[in-house]
């Protein structure tokens, strides 16, 4: 009895599971049929015919056709189509290639749907451009290829003087040829196969005029003496009117330097066709500033105020003043910073801004001492001689009195002595 009920067990899982993987075979078929679907959807065909410029099919063409994330291959058949499946909605470019026809641009195929594409080739021509003056080849000559005012190819010539197109259409074109120095020609070129066609070069100049000005002034103010360096002819000065002319060769481009004692130098690439050409260049002076002290001597502990200039002698505000490398102040918005000095010595003061450092000033500090008068010379009286005095009338009399009794003296004498 249980042997049959284990069996009938064992049935039933076999069969379940059976059932499962069964199961599982149809969801994964009916997957990958999903996708299948949706990759499919993904996917359109473009029928491309290839013909000439006379509508006749081309065969044999390959074709590539690449979008942004794909790139796909074919070839066309007798009858000029070929079926080429590309990304639904993608602009895609098709190139063709073939023995005897060559198309000069991919056909592009915008938003790329299932539909019905022409491309259209022509015989295969080329140009070999060749380029001389006087009678000598000139290399490294541009040369541009254009049809329709499209450019289809360019390059320059080798040193033998020539340029080959390569392979092109069949058909009008315009060839232009342009070298420094030379002037620029241009020729409307017919290819019906392979042709060459020669260029003479003729040589050229014209004037370049430079105006250097300092536009720092609200009217920019001209140069004068500046040395203009125009690359590859020369350098040349500026006049009172800052302007300086040249003459340089045509169809250039020419870097040119300005430069002056205390401005900054300024350079210019400038492009010269084949007429006459004005350049104005604009500079300004080399940051500077310069320190000047209220006084060059002063008293320790005095207080002392300096006036800091940039290159323009405009108060320099914000610039920071430094006594023997210590910082003491700032200047404000009138280029002034007032500090103190102490002890007697001499002081160097430079003023600092945006990296820029002033020549150094020296100040001398003094003791404060007050000082001793010298004293005044007292000069030595001169002496005066004193004047006799002049007899005046009672004197004169008394004198006469004096000599009166003198004579009576003696004449008393002389009587005395004949009474004897």
């Amino acid at each position: 009895m249980f042997g049959i009920e284990d069996d009938v067990m064992t049935s039933i899982r076999v069969w379940a599971v059976a059932g499962i993987a069964v199961l599982a075979v149809v969801g994964i078929g009916v997957i990958a049929a999903a996708d299948g679907g949706a990759a499919q959807d993904d996917v359109v065909a473009l029928t491309v015919t290839v013909e000439d410029r006379d509508g006749n099919p081309v065969g044999g063409a390959d074709l590539t056709a690449t979008w942004e994330d794909g790139e796909t291959t074919a070839t066309t058949a007798s009858n000029g189509r070929a079926f080429v499946d590309v990304q639904r909605g993608a602009d895609v470019e098709i190139e063709v290639e073939h023995d005897e026809y060559v198309r000069n641009t991919p056909l592009l195929v915008e938003n790329a749907t299932e539909r019905d594409v022409t491309v259209d080739v022509a015989r295969q021509g080329g140009i070999v451009v060749t380029t001389t003056h006087d009678g000598t080849p000139v290399d490294n000559v541009s040369v541009t290829v254009r049809k329709d005012r499209v450019r289809i190819v360019d390059g320059e010539t080798t040193a033998a003087g020539e340029f080959d197109s390569g392979v092109i259409e069949q058909g009008e074109y315009t060839v232009s040829v342009v070298k420094q120095g030379y002037f620029q020609q241009t020729h409307e070129i017919t290819v019906d196969g392979d042709v060459t066609h020669e260029f003479e070069l003729r040589r050229g100049s014209v004037l370049l005029s430079i105006q250097l000005a300092d536009d720092y002034y609200e009217e920019p103010r001209p140069i004068e003496g500046a040395q203009i360096d125009v690359e590859d002819i020369g350098t040349v000065t500026t006049l009172s009117d800052g302007e300086a002319t040249v003459r340089v060769p045509v169809n250039a481009w020419l870097a040119v330097t300005a430069d002056r004692e205390g401005y900054s130098p300024t350079s210019q690439s400038v492009r010269i066709r084949e007429v006459n050409r004005n350049v104005t260049m604009m500079t300004n002076r080399e940051p500077t500033l310069t320190v000047e002290p209220s006084n060059e001597r002063i008293v320790s502990g005095e207080r002392l105020t300096v006036t800091v200039l940039d290159e323009y002698e405009d108060p320099a505000e914000g610039a920071t003043i430094r006594v023997d490398g210590q910082d003491v102040g700032e200047t404000v918005d009138d280029g002034t910073a007032t500090f103190r000095l102490e002890g007697p010595s001499q002081r160097e003061i430079v003023a600092v801004r945006d990296g820029i450092e002033s020549e150094p000033v020296t100040v001398r500090v003094v003791a404060d001492e007050t000082p001793t008068p010298t004293p005044t010379a007292t000069p030595t009286p001169t002496e005066t001689p004193t004047p006799e005095p002049t007899p005046t009338e009672a004197e004169g009399a008394g004198f006469g009195v004096a000599i009166g009794i003198a004579a009576l003296v003696a004449s008393l004498l002389v009587l005395r002595r004949f009474d004897d």
